[in-house]
């Protein structure tokens, strides 16, 4: 299966219970933020995050509205507002 990150994707990563959202980093262009751990845009561990959990699936934009996922993704406005 191929993975391609983007930011504001669900994912399921190796062990875990909840879906986990993708964050760009704003600092490293070529990052995703999943969790503590960084990856590239193909789901592959960064070498700055020994012991990453291998993300095993990725939402479709289908699948991830089915399960009630929603995204945050206008990071210039608190969503507690």
């Amino acid at each position: 299966m191929s993975i391609r990150l983007y930011d504001s994707a669900w994912v399921i990563v190796e062990n875990g219970q909840e879906p986990l959202q993708v964050h760009k980093d704003g600092r490293n262009p070529a990052a995703f933020n999943v969790g503590e751990y960084q990856y590239d845009i193909d789901g592959r561990a960064l070498g700055t995050s020994a012991g990453a959990p291998a993300i095993v699936s990725l939402h479709t934009l289908q699948s991830a509205k089915e399960a009630g996922l929603r995204t945050a993704y206008n990071r210039d406005i608190d969503p507690a507002i």
